[in-house]
């Protein structure tokens, strides 16, 4: 479900950063093969994972935000600084990213919301397609916005030369998007994170019920289970499946327990992505995505994730499961391009049964 997680991840499987994301085509269910069995690591091992060598990001929350870093402006007015007294959101995205799709419109939702005493800019990054330039780049990027009728807010693109990647996105360490960045009206990070997990932080820094150092205080919970997900992906870089499979299974009820999102994120590379063939453990990630569908409200959210539990259900043979939580997935979803793809999934599942 989620694109792009972490460095440990993206050293893994692409030079790129990873696409947790759902891609534009959806994976199919099974290719027609059989469900294969799985025998789940922590039975095989003592192993464990540590974070005694994980360092900290060059950019914190806490620390003075960096510049906008707006190459081209998509929709809305420019932004050229963040004005002192005024609360703004940087929050990264891409046309190619299902998860950030499916948020454009809660982050119009939070623009009506909060009005002038928020400016929500959302910030196009590792969008290039092949060999085309910059120029090429925006005049795709920009007309795809333009069809867009769920994006009220300002919109933006990167710099030629990445300088918004370099300077927030690689300096916090955020290798997977969408990702958030709250920034206080003294221009300092008050809050990093996953655009669906932003409603709370950015209500009570508005109003005033916490501050900035405060939210960071809240915020480095959020930290530490981004970095127990990187270090476990290092484990899998390394080759120490079971390790890595003991201790996510471990911290899924600690440090992973109120992070929704990010359990999204790890199941579903658990499940597709194509550098660990062979070494999935769909229990996890069954286990993972039931925790996170259950401690999320938003019904596109919420559909998405029950999208990943019943492909973990498929994965283990649970063939009945499947169906039952593809259809409940169908049966939340708002979004029309949302509902059509796992109308698509629920049909292809069905078939297979019927066959």
């Amino acid at each position: 479900m989620q694109p792009m997680i972490l460095s440990a991840v993206a050293g893994l499987v692409l030079a790129a950063p990873l696409a947790i994301a759902r891609p534009q085509a959806p994976a199919k269910p099974a290719g027609g093969e059989e469900p294969r069995e799985f025998v789940p690591a922590p039975q095989r091992t003592t192993d464990r994972v540590t974070l005694d060598d994980l360092p900290r990001p060059e950019l914190e929350p806490g620390d003075r935000a960096p510049a906008p870093a707006i190459g081209t402006v998509l929709k809305g007015e420019p932004v050229e600084r963040f004005e002192p007294g005024q609360v703004y959101v940087m929050e990264f995205w891409a046309t190619w990213c299902r998860p950030c799709i499916d948020g454009f419109p809660h982050l119009t939702e939070l623009q009506e919301e909060h009005g002038d005493d928020v400016r929500i800019i959302g910030v196009n990054v590792w969008d290039q397609q092949g060999d085309e330039s910059y120029e090429q780049r925006i005049d795709r990027i920009r007309g795809w916005v333009s069809s867009r009728e769920d994006m009220g807010y300002t919109v933006v693109a990167d710099t030629s030369d990445k300088r918004s990647e370099t300077e927030w996105m690689r300096a916090a360490g955020q290798n997977g998007i969408p990702a958030a960045f709250i920034i206080d009206r003294e221009g300092r990070i008050a809050w990093i994170g996953h655009p669906m997990a932003m409603d709370e932080p950015l209500r009570q820094l508005v109003e005033g019920e916490l501050t900035t150092e405060e939210l960071v205080r809240l915020s480095e919970q959020d930290r530490l289970a981004q970095a127990w997900a990187e270090a476990i992906f290092g484990a899998m870089q390394e080759g120490r499946w079971d390790a890595a499979y003991a201790t996510a299974h471990e911290k899924i009820e600690t440090v992973f327990k109120n992070q929704p999102a990010l359990l999204g994120q790890i199941a579903w590379v658990v499940l597709t992505h194509p550098a660990l063939e062979g070494n999935r453990d769909p229990l996890f990630a069954k286990a993972a995505a039931k925790q996170a569908v259950e401690a999320t409200e938003d019904p596109d959210a919420k559909a998405d994730l029950l999208d990943t539990l019943a492909f973990a259900h498929w994965q283990l043979g649970e063939r009945a499961e499947a169906i039952e939580a593809s259809r409940r997935a169908l049966e939340l979803a708002q979004d029309p391009e949302l509902k059509a793809m796992l109308q698509e999934k629920l049909n292809e599942y069905q078939a297979q049964v019927a066959n």
